[in-house]
């Protein structure tokens, strides 16, 4: 197509266009048309909000718009500015060809190029278009609209265009683009994006302290439903500042901060007064009030609820002034029931006088803390019982006190006196290190006391006093099979400590059990042999006293008098009555049970080759020197089997011993060293007759 004849069709398209702008110019006058009506409904209440002021600072910076939409290349500018009368179609026409040439880069023809046959009439070009476009993005964006022909095809309408800012706040100018085409396209802009409805402080009021600084933070809200990302955006366009309205009694310096949505700054009290700290950003601001008190000036106290003790001590009442370094004068101390608790006021003192509650109120002028008080159910003392235990072996402590149920005086801490003999854990078990004696403390949180004594057991135990010296010794005898032998080796000067008793201080007349004795005895007890009854013709002497009369059958006898125990045969006292030998004091006790296994030395075969617990006593013939065994057996410590009298024999043989017997045999032989039991079995039981060193 030639250049005339693109000009001559292009004059058809504009007079085309100018006739469909009267036409719909004059109906417009009667009602809004389709394109306006719907611009008005669809108009965000944003938009219909912020048009108005936003074209009253347009026309009062209106100097400054053009310069910025001029360095910007703006493509559009505000309505005001555009004197286009609609009622003159050449004003109009003009008008549209001067915002084409210079406000719009728009596809004059957006069915596509011209082509020669097509004519104007072709196209169905007698309808306006109205979008709405919402800006939130940066200074230029692409608005990209779309308007539906007469035919319902949808064409879009490309373009760029500038808005310049009001307030920091972007693109609330209502601006016009015309492009002529075949009808015109009407594009109005508006702020859509996220902006900032108010700024406010978490606090009205604050109190700080002289000398001290205080962050202070003040929390966005957006004008609409967004998320925390989009109202940082609108946050970081306004100015946020800060400010203090006397910067001598406070001042303000702007903080770092790291939470969405918020700004703080950091206050720094300088002397007492009151100043006010604003935050503005754009048209938003608040205010916090700021009070700076002296640093000694009392402010409050603090005190926590107490429990005491029925208690004689006085204890100090604890508190809190608020700041610590307060100056206070005129301090007092008072309780609601006195009956509870005693309280002195001028020493800051108070202690519990019976179990209850009351309430303590400190006071100093106005201000006042009241905290209650509990006196709790209080022991007077507390004790244990002494500890025995073998090397590796544990033990409990038991501590008691003398009420029931009390309410304290429970806590208790032991510390060991010694702990290479024994250590203490913190809950009271005890361990055996070595062998020795040591005391461990026991101590309440009341300061109440108690000592417990313990002493460690380790293989050979060894006791020495003014009169004698005692060995016990834990001995393996008799090969894979045989026991675990208890071997007390007692030598003392002092011959009546020694001997035998009846559990009831007569021949025959009931029993008592090992442990009992002991009590009653003292020292090393083993059962004795003497199964005798009263109706027997058995001799029975019990410490130097005639309790059977008869001709003598024993094998052992003992003399208080020379301290030596020996078989009748030995003696050649077979036959002797015994009536006789302890009035001349040959005899004082009398061992009875089986004939001797061991005489001056030589074993005396029995021909029982039977395993079991025994109980068994020797002698070298010295004053005062005796051997006191018992051998477990029947397993009843979970490794011997028991020996035979033949072993039993051998071992007091192996020991240098020249006479020995059987004292007895059976599951009940026990003994007992002071206060532990040696042996696995038979301590409880009940016995009849014993040999004891006191």
């Amino acid at each position: 197509m030639s250049k005339g004849n693109r000009k001559k069709k292009r004059r058809r398209q504009q007079a085309a266009a100018r006739a469909a702008a009267q036409k719909k110019h004059a109906q417009a006058a009667a009602k809004p048309s389709e394109p306006e009506q719907g611009l008005a409904e669809n108009s965000s209440s944003t938009l219909e909000r912020d048009i108005e002021p936003v074209e009253q600072s347009v026309k009062s910076q209106e100097s400054e718009a053009k310069a910025e939409a001029s360095s910007k290349d703006a493509s559009v500018e505000p309505v005001e500015e555009q004197a286009v009368d609609e009622t003159d179609p050449e004003s109009r026409q003009e008008n549209m060809v001067q915002s084409e040439e210079k406000d719009c880069e728009w596809d004059r023809f957006p069915f596509g190029e011209e082509d020669e046959d097509e004519s104007a009439e072709n196209r169905d070009g007698e309808e306006n278009f109205a979008q709405n476009l919402w800006q939130g993005g940066d200074d230029d964006d692409e608005l990209t609209g779309a308007g539906t022909y007469g035919d319902d095809l949808e064409n879009e309408l490309p373009g760029k265009a500038s808005w310049p800012r009001v307030a920091g706040i972007a693109a609330l100018v209502t601006a016009i683009v015309w492009a002529v085409i075949i009808g015109a396209w009407m594009l109005f802009s508006g702020n859509g994006g996220v902006g900032v409805k108010s700024v406010s402080f978490e606090n009205s009021e604050l109190s700080v302290m002289v000398g001290q600084n205080e962050t202070v933070v003040a929390v966005f809200e957006s004008d609409k439903d967004q998320n925390i990302e989009a109202l940082e955006k609108a946050i970081a366009k306004l100015d946020v500042e800060w400010s203090s309205t006397d910067a001598s009694v406070v001042s303000v310096e702007e903080a770092e901060w790291e939470s969405p949505g918020e700004r703080a700054a950091t206050l720094t009290a300088k002397k007492e007064g009151v100043a006010e700290i604003t935050v503005s950003a754009g048209d938003f601001s608040d205010v916090i009030t700021v009070t700076v008190v002296s640093s000694d000036r009392l402010e409050g106290i603090n005190a926590e609820p107490m429990t005491l003790p029925v208690s004689d001590t006085w204890q100090n009442i604890l508190y809190t002034l608020v700041p610590e370094q307060a100056k206070v004068d005129g301090l007092t101390f008072s309780i609601a029931d006195s009956s509870v608790v005693e309280v002195d006021s001028a020493a800051g003192k108070i202690r519990g006088l019976t179990p209850g509650e009351t309430t303590l109120t400190i006071q100093a002028g106005e201000i006042n803390e009241t905290v209650k008080v509990t006196v709790q159910r209080t022991p007077h003392s507390i004790s244990a019982e002494n500890i025995a235990l073998w090397v590796s072996e544990t033990s409990t402590i038991e501590v008691t006190t003398d009420i029931n149920n009390p309410e304290c005086g429970t806590n208790y801490t032991f510390t060991s006196e010694d702990e290479n003999i024994a250590v203490v854990s913190e809950n009271g078990v005890v361990t055996g290190v070595s062998g020795g004696f040591t005391e461990i403390l026991v101590t309440n949180e009341l300061g109440q006391k108690c000592t417990v004594e313990v002493e460690v057991l380790n293989y050979p135990l060894h006791r020495t006093d003014s009169t004698s010296d005692i060995t016990i010794t834990k001995e393996w005898v008799g090969g894979d099979t045989g026991a675990n032998c208890y071997a007390a080796h007692i030598v003392f000067s002092d011959y009546t400590r020694f001997g035998t008793a009846n559990g009831n201080g007569g021949y025959g007349l009931g029993a008592e059990t090992t442990l009992s004795a002991h009590e009653r005895l003292g020292n090393i007890l083993t059962v004795s042999g003497d199964g005798a009854t009263a109706a027997s013709d058995y001799p029975v002497a019990r410490e130097g006293s005639l309790r059977n009369q008869g001709p003598l059958h024993s094998d052992g006898v003992y003399s208080r008098t020379n301290g030596i125990l020996n078989s009748t045969v030995s003696l050649d006292l077979d036959g002797y009555f015994l009536s006789d030998l302890v009035d001349r004091g040959d005899v004082s006790d009398t061992f009875q049970y089986k004939p001797a296994f061991l005489v001056n030395g030589a074993l005396v075969p029995t021909g029982d080759s039977t395993r079991t617990q025994r109980t068994f006593i020797g002698s070298n013939g010295t004053p005062g020197d005796i051997w006191i065994v018992v051998a477990e057996g029947g397993m009843v410590d979970g490794v011997s089997a028991g020996l035979t009298p033949d072993e039993c024999a051998s071992f007091l043989a192996s020991k240098g011993c020249l006479f020995g017997m059987q004292l007895n045999e059976g599951g009940t032989a026990a003994m007992v060293y002071r206060d532990w039991t040696l042996t696995a079995n038979g301590a409880g039981q009940a016995h009849e007759n014993f040999v004891y060193f006191r």
